[in-house]
């Protein structure tokens, strides 16, 4: 079994957070949802170690998928292994991994902040269609805020000092 803080560095170097978003005004069209607007988190981890990342599947569900397009490209690429899992159990997966996190630790809690506000507002356009734009928004702000969160850059290490001087906007 792997330690939650080992799953939380590799995921804080090699993980990701994202939100996909689907925008499809033919499907699920309905009177209380006129522009079928579905937001989803997914998180993963890609790495070209296999067992490591069976290791992360099994004890962690999800799905596990192999990439070796680059591999084709090149035969001296390695072949690269994707762990995913989505919604709330991706939300419970950043739950568990966040007292560990530095890195995507501020992406971390909004993507938690999202699904919980997803997972607490089923149904709530069916019966309350005068809040799809209010509930549309707020999770669209997050959502932009996770975004600008991945554009951040930090000023290099001065003197291998491990203290971050400043971001540069």
């Amino acid at each position: 079994m792997i330690e939650t803080a080992y799953i939380a560095g590799i995921f804080d170097g090699e993980g990701w957070i994202t939100i996909s978003k689907w925008e499809n005004a033919q499907r699920k069209r309905t009177e209380y949802a006129p522009n079928y607007v579905r937001l989803q988190l997914i998180v993963g981890i890609a790495n070209s170690h296999l067992p490591l990342m069976e290791n992360i599947h099994a004890q962690l569900g999800g799905n596990l998928f192999q990439n070796d397009s680059a591999f084709r490209k090149n035969p001296k690429n390695r072949i690269c292994y994707h762990w995913r899992v989505s919604s709330g159990k991706a939300a419970d997966f950043l739950k568990q991994i966040l007292p560990h996190l530095i890195a995507k630790r501020d992406e971390a809690i909004l993507a938690i902040e999202l699904q919980q506000h997803i997972t607490e507002n089923i149904g709530v356009l069916k019966y309350h269609p005068e809040r799809s734009q209010e509930l549309y928004s707020f999770r669209q702000n997050l959502t932009d805020q996770i975004k600008l969160l991945k554009k951040r850059r930090f000023a290099p290490l001065v003197n291998g000092d491990a203290q971050i001087t400043k971001i540069v906007q």
